[in-house]
C-alpha cells in the first residue's frame, strides 16, 4: 500500500507543479510541496523524530541538512524546468536521474550497475522518450501553457546533476542513520530521516 501511495506521489508531482505554476510562483510551488511532505511524516512520526535526531551524530545532522539543501535545489530547478519548457521534456529530462546516479555511485563509490539496474534504467528512458517524442509529434498542449525551450531544458537536466549529489551524500548519510535508528524499524529511521530532510 505504501508503496502504491508513493508511486502515485511521484508521478503525479510533475503534472501538479505544470498546473499549480498557473496561478503560483515557482518558490510557492515548490516550498509548498515540500512543506506538505514535512508536514505528513512529522505527523506520522510526532514522537520519533526529536529522538531520532537527539541520537544522530554530529557529522550525521550535517549531512542531513546539506541533503535537504541538495533536494530543495533539486526541486526548485525541476519547478523552474517545468515553468520554462514543456512538461513532457521536463519529465523526459528529470528521467535520466537513474543514470546520473549510478554514474555518481560509480564515481563516488566505485559501485558497478548491475545487470538488472541497466535494464532499468533503459526501460525508464525509453518510457521517457516516449513521452517525449510524443510531444513533439503531437505538439504541446495549449491548455498547459507549455511551451519548449532550451532555457528551461537546462534548468530541469541541471536538476538532474543536484539530485546525483543529493543521492549520493544521502548513500554516505545512511550508516549516520542506522547508527541513530535505537528501537525505531528500518522504515520509521528512513521515514524519520526524510522528514528532517524535507523540514
Amino acid at each position: 500500500m505504501l508503496a502504491l501511495l508513493t508511486s502515485l506521489a511521484w508521478g503525479s508531482g510533475g503534472p501538479a507543479c505544470a498546473v499549480a505554476l498557473r496561478e503560483l510562483p515557482i518558490t510557492i510551488v515548490v516550498a509548498g510541496r515540500c512543506g506538505l511532505a514535512a508536514l505528513a511524516l512529522a505527523l506520522f512520526l510526532r514522537r520519533r523524530i526529536p529522538d531520532f535526531w537527539s541520537r544522530l551524530s554530529g557529522p550525521g545532522r550535517s549531512r542531513a541538512v546539506l541533503s535537504g539543501l541538495l533536494l530543495g535545489v533539486h526541486f526548485i530547478l525541476f519547478v523552474a524546468g517545468v515553468a520554462h519548457t514543456s512538461l513532457p521534456a521536463a519529465i523526459t529530462l528529470v528521467a535520466l536521474e537513474p543514470v546520473a546516479i549510478l554514474l555518481a555511485g560509480a564515481v563516488f563509490f566505485g559501485a558497478r550497475p548491475t545487470m538488472t539496474q541497466g535494464a532499468g534504467i533503459v526501460v525508464a528512458i525509453m518510457g521517457a522518450m516516449v513521452v517525449g517524442f510524443g510531444s513533439l509529434v503531437v505538439g504541446d498542449a495549449p491548455a498547459l501553457g507549455a511551451r519548449h525551450s532550451l532555457y528551461g531544458d537546462l534548468l530541469a537536466g541541471s536538476a538532474v546533476v543536484i539530485y546525483a549529489l543529493y543521492y549520493s551524500v544521502n548513500r554516505a548519510l545512511k550508516k549516520h542513520a542506522d547508527a541513530a535508528r535505537g528501537a525505531l524499524s528500518e522504515m520509521e529511521s528512513n521515514l524519520a530521516l526524510a522528514a528532517v530532510i524535507y523540514g
